[in-house]
């Protein structure tokens, strides 16, 4: 996994990484942008926020905010609009579920 950015900002007193000014993050499979994101360490959590987009082979996801857990490999998007390449999802800011990528909606 590879950060690209700007600038990154590590504060020590709350264990939480982030940057304010556009972001990209990308490994084999995966590249994701964003507008803001934080890392939270003592949780092993990311949070990506504002224009949100995850692309991939298989669908591209734009969202308001991606929650992604570390520890269980879970993604949660919220306010998600519909995936492309005719899977649809029809809802507002409800949730949806990436699990190594098999995606479901919660609703």
């Amino acid at each position: 996994m590879t950060l690209e950015t700007q600038e990154l900002f590590f504060d020590r007193n709350t264990q939480e990484a982030y940057y304010n000014n556009f972001g990209k993050i990308t490994d084999p499979d995966n590249e994701l942008t964003s507008k803001t994101g934080k890392y939270y360490a003592t949780t092993k959590k990311n949070q990506f926020t504002n224009s949100v987009k995850i692309v991939n082979k298989d669908f591209t996801v734009h969202s308001q905010v991606l929650d992604y857990y570390h520890n269980s490999g879970n993604a949660y998007f919220f306010m998600a609009k519909p995936l492309s390449q005719g899977l649809t999802i029809r809802f507002i800011a409800r949730e949806v579920i990436m699990i190594r990528g098999v995606s479901r909606a919660i609703l």
